[in-house]
């Protein structure tokens, strides 16, 4: 039964999900950087993307622009996502979601470590229960430590 419910899914495999975690990790961590550097220099960057003005100096509009690509990769991912009929549902757990599922209305769930797409909810919320799918075994999915 398992495969019939990823049968929907096939296309997407567990190395692109964690290539797209792995990217949303190091954009993340580039935004906070500028972010930080951009408060060192008295500027709060309140809404993105980032406005660059001309009053800007050299370097906040190098740090502004560097947001606004990162942004744009953002963004690029979240595409490759609703082409797939994937959403990141928690940016803590970086739990993706994607459409299908044993269930009526209900989603996959992956998360980065998981060496199979194994899981789901009833709903792409973050307080529906997360469950093993039928025809998995949990100790066929224990997560892999990098």
């Amino acid at each position: 039964m398992a495969s019939h419910i990823l049968s929907g899914v096939a296309s997407i495999g567990v190395n692109q999900l964690d290539f797209w975690t792995q990217e949303l990790i190091r954009i993340f961590g580039e935004e906070q950087r500028c972010r930080f550097e951009l408060a060192d220099l008295g500027v709060i960057v309140k809404v993105m993307p980032p406005k660059v003005l001309s009053a800007d100096s050299p370097k906040v509009i190098r740090l502004k622009e560097r947001l606004l690509s990162l942004n744009r990769e953002r963004q690029r991912i979240e595409r490759d996502f609703e082409h797939v009929g994937a959403r990141l549902l928690d940016w803590n757990t970086l739990e993706i979601v994607l459409e299908g599922g044993p269930e009526p209305g209900s989603w996959l769930s992956w998360q980065p470590g998981e060496p199979r797409i194994a899981w789901w909810r009833s709903s792409a919320d973050p307080d529906s229960p997360r469950r093993l799918l039928p025809g998995f075994d949990l100790e066929d999915v224990r997560p892999v430590l990098h």
